[in-house]
């Protein structure tokens, strides 16, 4: 990449108001589409009412490639800019060429391996962008555009996460690094202070990956039982997800509602679901979850006798 540069007479000023912070260590990344599939960009835009109520409703939107991906409790951050490329002349002249890529390296401590690959799987695509949060909660992205903050762009390519195993000094630690695209320059660098918005972003834990398996109806007594469970846990008896009521559940057969009577929880997310619609054998039946905090496709599957 060329080194673009726009030179006008006039320098800029040093002066500095009393209250300019800089910002300190991240904590926290906010990894996200730089497109939607609509074709709208990510961004934070001042003119939005930045409370708990919009950030729970981004969160959670149902719309994945509109939704943040928190990964919080980032520890050992480093963020070097690799050297920059010069071209020098047999006269000892040197020119600049390009600025070096800013490379950034973090360790998320104590994670499982499926949380390893989760993270791996949050910036593998290579249309993502970041905003770094830091323990103050100021956010930082891109100011190139007035009036909005919009993503730090990722080098395509350049994302990894490697688990790396316990030892017996250390934890087991997932080590994430990648690269700022090339037309991400220093100057462009912005922040949202703390004291600009009242959600409490640091406290964001992002959505949970749950599946409904193991899911059976028996028409005779039109009753569904299930499993909710998470990526996480003994592989032969995954982590359940307690806590789901009657409301979270959106139930169709033969492709019309049906009529939930009662939802009773067993032990590590298991439940049984009692309707009052009428399930004949061979009927196709669908069971949606939807709960804030969780993401759960629907599952489809035949009653029995």
């Amino acid at each position: 990449m060329g080194f673009c540069i726009v030179c006008n007479t006039a320098s800029k000023n040093t002066g500095q108001p009393r209250n300019a912070k800089p910002f300190q260590v991240p904590v926290m990344m906010l990894v996200v589409p730089l497109k939607a599939d609509d074709g709208t960009e990510f961004e934070f835009d001042c003119a939005t009412t930045f409370d708990q109520t919009f950030w729970d409703g981004l969160i959670n939107e149902a719309d994945a490639s509109k939704r943040p991906v928190p990964i919080r409790d980032v520890e050992a951050f480093d963020a070097p800019r690799a050297d920059n490329i010069v071209e020098e002349f047999p006269s000892g002249r040197k020119t600049l060429v390009s600025e070096g890529v800013r490379s950034y390296a973090m360790t998320l401590p104590e994670v499982t391996s499926q949380y390893s690959g989760q993270v791996a799987a949050a910036g593998e695509c290579g249309t993502n962008g970041v905003f770094f949060v830091d323990g103050c909660g100021n956010i930082r992205g891109n100011g190139r555009v007035a009036g909005k903050l919009k993503p730090i762009r990722i080098s395509r390519n350049t994302w990894s996460s490697i688990l790396m195993w316990a030892t017996d000094t250390t934890g087991q630690n997932t080590g994430l690094t990648f690269d700022a695209d090339t037309l991400e320059l220093d100057k462009d660098l912005a922040y949202i202070t703390n004291g600009s918005y009242t959600a409490d972003v640091l406290a964001s834990e992002g959505l949970l990956d749950v599946t409904l398996a193991n899911a059976v109806c028996t028409a005779s007594d039109d009753t569904i039982v299930l499993d909710a469970e998470t990526i996480y846990g003994d592989q032969c008896d995954l982590e359940g997800i307690p806590g789901l009521v009657l409301a979270d559940f959106t139930i169709t057969a033969n492709a019309l509602p049906a009529v939930i009577f009662s939802v009773t929880e067993g032990t590590n997310g298991n439940y049984s679901i009692a309707l009052t619609t009428d399930v004949l054998v061979g009927e196709v039946v669908t069971v949606d979850v939807t709960k804030d905090g969780l993401d759960v496709p629907l599952i489809s599957f035949v009653a029995i006798a």
